[in-house]
């Protein structure tokens, strides 16, 4: 009997243990799940600042041609409230009548695209995408320069006798 009593014996003691355990279990993922909770609404609540944040320097640098509203994507934090995940500033990449104005807007565009240091895919694509408008715009300003500059020009005389332009303004090769 003396065997059988202290096996008893620990084996109450275990059973007396476990619900303890059991109890302080809770308390302890209680303090594990809000601690899980207050990193994630960091994480979250951080990552809202830079899509914001991105955002807004993207619509300031591009001004006129940037929609006033960026598209924000949510989700939700276990606090209930919406977070920021992701966003998209929409840019007016049409280009404009006159070939310089088309200029100055993609340079404008291209710039604001990679102002944030923390740049996305689509930034990238959007810079490129104004680039290549650039470049367009550019190639037709230097055919245009050329087309002005490459066919003789009509001479004909001013009332001053002088040798003109079709636009009645003395020419350069007048003086030569």
């Amino acid at each position: 009997m003396n065997v059988s009593g202290p096996s008893s014996v620990a084996a109450d003691r275990n059973q007396a243990g476990k619900p303890a355990e059991a109890a302080r279990a809770p308390a302890t993922a209680d303090v594990r799940s809000k601690e899980e909770v207050r990193q994630q609404l960091d994480q979250l609540r951080a990552q809202d600042q830079r899509v914001h944040s991105h955002n807004r320097l993207q619509r300031a640098m591009a001004g006129p041609h940037a929609r006033p509203v960026a598209q924000i994507s949510h989700t939700w934090g276990p606090d209930g409230r919406p977070y920021a995940v992701r966003g998209t500033v929409d840019f007016d990449l049409v280009p404009e009548m006159d070939p310089a104005a088309t200029l100055q807007k993609a340079q404008t565009i291209a710039r604001a695209a990679m102002a944030p240091a923390d740049r996305s895919v689509d930034d990238l694509v959007v810079a490129a995408r104004a680039s290549a408008m650039a470049a367009s715009a550019r190639a037709e300003l230097l055919a245009k320069q050329l087309e002005g500059h490459g066919k003789p020009a009509d001479k004909q005389t001013t009332e001053a006798g002088t040798p003109s332009t079709e636009t009645g303004k003395p020419s350069l090769d007048a003086y030569a």
